[in-house]
């Protein structure tokens, strides 16, 4: 028999396991409390509710009441079996529970003596949470159950007794309701009063380009993150990605302080090159790479992440326009085999696999579109990685800030990526991290220049003059470096060799 060790959740908190989205929340639903999930038909409403029962049957032992009105068990099993959650094999386990209420016709509140009652369901969904220890309940849709009563004041009541009745059990129970063209129904109207949580789903397009969007508007006593965040639905399942990183707390995991600038130091041990500086690098220091087609910046940036993974350091390699089997063999070539320091629990890591691990390579153009998503990835990877030193890199600038124009992304601008390069420079000053980017200059505007080399600490020019490369160090914050240029190659199995 195989044991699951299940994950234990907040006190204060139910997380639903869906990616992305209880970093959004800050920790996950308010537990044992009411939530209204609208949106327009199609968005993937649904999906997010099968997805919160499944994560909570089989990762944190919390067994959930699937409660339909529209789509039959059968159809819900089948949608559920597209994702590769066996929802059948659960109901044979007596962990989750779906209860057909499509030819439920509700026409009083508290009859409970009648199949019109909704007393009648309330009691069939409270005997069912006894008896499977339900902890989550879904009801899909709040307006198929109360389509019938025609008085406002019958619907107030019987969303409150709904929701009432649901908290009583301690169940956190979402509440799911459709957008029409004329906007909210009355029923939503009313439950966006009385729940406590309010996620609206959304979906828009231009071109022949579709995004779906995500809002929390409303979570009742709980911090959550404000705004619109995409989302997407992959064969695993749904994807949310913040476009904020509040939910890192550094302190939390004693870092920030204990590696503060100055304290520690380091160095880039590539022949020759710490010649050219007073001394060693502040831990905590980002590093841009300037330099056009055939300067070889890449190889650079590889090389400065190569010497952090022969110091035992944790390395993040971004590449957007290779893919890492191409970007492997190329180090490789040049005398940096990266095998050793690669394995589910290695030092190094690069971000398309990591991305096609977690979520699913087919997102991967989505994700380089758009900064502040693969932000958030990054930061996903220092949290679940919880390294003791760390380097990444970004290569290129030039590529992101090319893709963010693309016109089927056209709601992603330059502005996003300023945003993100600021953000990822906080990290790295914050967590005593090395961050290393790479940027062709003459593709981009000079005040653009400008904005990303004051915020680096460090900016190395490159420069190729008849097929010759060489290299200058044009700033060094807090370290006195040698400015002039120097000649530079890279050497078959020698890597980066200045002279």
């Amino acid at each position: 028999m195989i044991m699951v060790k299940m994950k234990q959740p907040d006190s204060e908190r139910t997380p639903t396991g869906i990616y992305g989205f209880d970093d959004l929340t800050l920790g996950g639903l308010r537990k044992g409390r009411d939530v209204l999930l609208y949106g327009e038909c199609g968005v993937g409403k649904t999906v997010f509710c099968i997805d919160y029962l499944y994560k909570g049957a089989t990762e944190y032992g919390e067994n959930g009441i699937y409660v339909t009105d529209e789509e039959l068990t059968g159809d819900i099993r089948k949608n559920a079996g597209s994702f590769g959650w066996d929802l059948k094999k659960l109901e044979d386990e007596g962990k989750i529970a779906v209860i057909e209420t499509r030819d439920l016709w509700i026409t009083d509140i508290s009859d409970l003596s009648t199949e019109y009652g909704l007393g009648n369901l309330l009691k069939d969904i409270t005997g069912m949470a006894k008896e499977i220890g339900a902890k989550r309940v879904v009801i899909d849709t709040i307006w198929g159950l109360l389509r019938e009563l025609r008085e406002p004041t019958a619907v107030r009541r019987g969303i409150f007794k709904i929701m009432d009745t649901l908290e009583k059990l301690g169940c956190t129970s979402i509440l799911t309701s459709e957008v029409g063209e004329s906007g909210l129904s009355h029923e939503s109207r009313t439950a966006v009063f009385l729940a406590d949580g309010v996620i609206s789903m959304h979906r828009k397009s231009w071109g022949a380009h579709h995004v779906r969007e995500m809002e929390v508007e409303k979570m009742r006593s709980c911090e959550h993150i404000f705004g619109r965040h995409p989302f997407f639905i992959t064969p695993k399942g749904i994807f949310v990605f913040p476009l904020s990183t509040r939910f890192i707390k550094y302190k939390k995991y004693g870092l920030g302080e204990k590696k503060g600038r100055g304290i520690e130091r380091t160095s880039i041990d590539i022949p020759k090159f710490m010649n050219l500086l007073s001394g060693k690098l502040p831990r905590g220091y980002n590093i841009l790479l300037s330099g056009g087609v055939g300067t070889n910046a890449s190889s650079f940036a590889q090389g400065i992440l190569y010497d952090g993974l022969k110091k035992g350091e944790s390395c993040l390699l971004v590449n957007t326009h290779q893919p890492s089997n191409a970007v492997r063999e190329f180090m490789a070539e040049i005398g940096m085999d990266t095998e050793p320091y690669e394995s589910d629990d290695g030092k190094l890591l690069f971000f398309d696999d990591y991305v096609g691990k977690q979520i699913g390579r087919e997102l991967l153009i989505d994700i380089f579109s758009n900064p502040l998503m693969m932000g958030y990835i990054m930061d996903r990877w220092w949290r679940d990685k919880k390294p003791e030193h760390f380097r990444w890199s970004v290569n290129s600038l030039t590529v992101l800030i090319g893709m963010s124009k693309r016109e089927d992304h056209a709601d992603v601008d330059v502005a996003s990526l300023e945003r993100f390069l600021y953000d990822r420079v906080r990290k790295i000053r914050d967590l005593g991290g090395l961050g290393v980017y790479t940027i062709n200059e003459a593709a981009h505007s000079k005040n653009l220049i400008n904005q990303i080399r004051n915020m680096m600490d460090m900016v190395i020019d490159l420069e190729v003059t008849d097929n010759k490369t060489s290299m200058r160090i044009a700033k060094s914050r807090g370290i006195i470096s040698n400015h002039d240029w120097h000649p530079y190659e890279i050497v078959k199995g020698k890597g980066i060799v200045l002279s």
